[in-house]
């Protein structure tokens, strides 16, 4: 997984001491292949814990503040300046123990209790062009065919609820069951958000806007970034995070943000701390636009000297004031490679602490996989950065 000729390090065996040799390929074989990662990614409930226990809002609602049946009435009020502050429970907790079974791997959601009628009309014909109008999809060119259930859902027990006919014997005790189906997004970051907040971290992902929207410029979308992370560390305290222990990673261009933040003067810029973040991690990035100017990107990119100048990392390491680790695969392409390594070689020459890792056998796609995996390569130097338990 490394390579000490070029100055990277190595990680830490992924099994603990005195593992039989067995169980050591085994583990190894778990970090290493899509199939285990897709089975067992997650680190299980980490420092999680249920926040109803012992809430002093339930304590306080008085009798004209509860149903007719004596519980606590809903209470969705929230301060508009802290959007994100955790809301009372409609219940008092009484659960002294859970058992907690995250089943990343398992089979679709939409192959066991998500019937979706339409989905299944449309199986195998072409997205409608109403659902692609104005959206872009990472990885997705050209109009993509839909999937649909493969096999059949019928309504089931006293409650109706629609279950796949592939849970005979589950099918049996659905009124047992609560199935929570109010969550929704569009994005597709819920693999690394699972390992950090199994670990016990809050976990944010900035949005920001598209290149092509704004004429073909990157600043505003590095603005947006480093907003975002200014907000963060204000406002932390809203949503029970620790403002003093921000980290950044990012993976392909989100190597080169995470690159940018690190490289940003929060003191003059933001009025905070020279080391708002404490740690980063930078993936499979570009550090050096000069390269990135020449290539077919610049058919999209508008890029100018200014914008070379100021979003190249590599060029402001004296702004760098926090550990970094940097990442590839020696199945990437040549440049991805190279920037990487020159990159972390730049940061070590500036007498700033690095650590560069390679993926000995890694594709760019495969890379990102292991940020997902608490025993992956990018996986395990996240929490290890963040000094957070593997699970």
């Amino acid at each position: 997984m490394s390579d000490s000729t070029n100055g990277a390090t190595k990680l830490p065996s992924p099994v603990p001491a005195g593992t039989s040799h067995r169980e050591e390929r085994f583990a190894l074989l778990q970090a290493q292949t899509r199939r285990h990662f897709l089975r067992s990614f997650t680190a299980g409930v980490g420092s999680m814990f249920l926040g109803t226990l012992g809430s002093p809002f339930v304590s306080t609602v008085g009798a004209a503040e509860r149903g007719i049946d004596g519980s606590p009435r809903l209470e969705f009020t929230r301060d508009p300046s802290h959007p994100l502050s955790v809301l009372p429970p409609q219940f008092a907790g009484r659960a002294k123990r859970i058992i907690y079974l995250h089943m990343a791997g398992a089979p679709s959601q939409l192959e066991l209790f998500d019937h979706k009628p339409d989905l299944t009309r449309l199986d195998g014909q072409q997205c409608p062009a109403s659902f692609l109008a104005g959206k872009r999809f990472a990885f997705i060119s050209g109009v993509p065919k839909l999937l649909g259930a493969q096999y059949p859902f019928y309504q089931s027990g006293k409650s109706g609820q629609w279950i796949s006919d592939r849970m005979p014997h589950l099918e049996k005790h659905i009124d047992d069951l609560c199935l929570i189906k109010s969550m929704r997004t569009d994005q597709f970051n819920h693999a690394p958000a699972e390992l950090f907040v199994h670990a016990g971290a809050h976990y944010v992902v900035p949005d920001f806007v598209g290149v092509e929207d704004v004429g073909g410029s990157l600043m505003p979308m590095a603005e947006q970034v480093r907003r975002a992370v200014a907000w963060v560390y204000r406002n932390a305290h809203t949503f029970g995070g620790d403002p003093d222990r921000l980290y950044v990673s990012g993976f392909s261009s989100g190597g080169h943000l995470a690159g940018v933040v690190l490289t940003t003067d929060w003191a003059r810029e933001f009025n905070l701390p020279a080391d708002t973040v404490k740690g980063g991690l930078c993936g499979s990035g570009m550090f050096d636009l000069k390269p990135v100017r020449l290539s077919a990107r610049s058919r999209y990119v508008k890029f100018t000297d200014e914008m070379e100048q100021a979003l190249s990392p590599q060029r402001h390491l004296d702004k760098l004031n926090t550990p970094l680790v940097v990442a590839y695969g020696t199945f990437e392409t040549p440049e991805f490679q190279r920037q990487s390594r020159d990159f972390a070689a730049a940061v070590k020459a500036a007498g700033k602490p690095v650590q560069l890792f390679v993926g000995e056998g890694y594709n760019h796609f495969e890379m990102f996989e292991t940020l997902a995996n608490p025993y992956g390569l990018l996986g395990r130097a996240a929490l290890e950065q963040m000094k957070l338990a593997h699970g």
